[in-house]
């Protein structure tokens, strides 16, 4: 529950443009939020999707293929 309150609040971030806060909070709840490595690998997607906008292709596929 605390993880999807979570990331709800990552996804507010996202109409502000404000990706390296939303790519930082992703980068927290990967760390501290997901037990599962199912719940890891949808916060990675979600993460290579705003790298994607603030990064570059190059650091979005280092996130697809990480897990």
């Amino acid at each position: 529950m605390v993880l999807l309150l979570y990331v709800i609040f990552i996804l507010s971030l996202l109409p502000a443009k404000k990706y390296e806060d939303s790519y930082a909070a992703y980068e927290t709840a990967l760390e501290w939020l997901a037990p599962t490595d199912g719940e890891k690998s949808h916060i990675l997607v979600a993460m290579a999707a705003v790298a994607y906008k603030c990064q570059g292709v190059e650091e979005c596929k280092t996130l697809l293929f990480q897990w």
